[in-house]
């Protein structure tokens, strides 16, 4: 194995390895328990929020399950090889994500999720590679995931924009509790950083709201 390997941490997948267990087991090696922490709880916001009111299928709440687990799977990998795997693989880059590139980490993660076959589920793939930016017309999976990562965030405390998202999401108003987000987003986020699927998102999301 090439000491220049991104991947070196996440060579240890078995064939009959749980796709949690697996994520457990790499994040844990990699030391990042924070990060296990979190998508853990986004998957229990999730299973606690959507698993038994949204009238899901039963693979639906497994899909958005093991959404909410593999996530962030990209933290495995050394930051600083993300444009460098974006450039092997051919990947149009934005400005933002040359600037910033933590943004290209949802495509890093469903890039891994492929590369060692944690997962086949097309929708769990789509999902996990547009969780932070979400762009318009997001499918209903992607939606839930992106809500309940930004929910259940990663930062200490709740994010300011719980209460209102919550309260929103107890009446069945999915796409409202997204828009919170995304203005709330739109209000603070430099220019440098406003990735144009989030600008989409937010456009697309502010035309539902007034039925356009």
């Amino acid at each position: 194995m090439r000491d220049d390997d991104p991947y070196r941490s996440l060579r240890r997948r078995r064939d009959d390895e749980a796709l949690e267990e697996w994520i457990a087991s790499i994040l844990g090696q990699c030391g990042r328990d924070d990060t296990l922490r979190h998508v853990r709880g986004v998957s229990t916001f999730a299973m606690e929020t959507f698993g038994s009111s949204w009238q899901l299928t039963d693979e639906d709440v497994a899909r958005l399950r093991a959404a909410a687990l593999a996530h962030d799977i990209a933290a495995a990998v050394d930051r600083s090889a993300y444009l460098g795997i974006a450039r092997a693989e051919g990947w149009s880059v934005c400005e933002a994500e040359h600037q910033h590139p933590m943004l290209l980490h949802q495509r890093v993660s469903s890039h891994v999720l492929r590369v060692f076959g944690a997962t086949s589920d097309a929708s769990v793939l789509v999902a996990v590679d547009r969780h932070t930016t979400l762009g318009a017309d997001p499918p209903v999976l992607l939606q839930h995931l992106w809500i309940s990562d930004k929910l259940a965030w990663d930062q200490p405390g709740r994010p300011p924009f719980w209460a209102t998202c919550t309260e929103l999401l107890a009446r069945g108003e999915l796409a409202g509790a997204i828009r919170v987000v995304l203005e709330s987003w739109d209000a603070t986020i430099p220019p440098a950083r406003r990735h144009p699927e989030l600008v989409a998102a937010l456009q697309w999301f502010s035309r539902e709201a007034v039925g356009a």
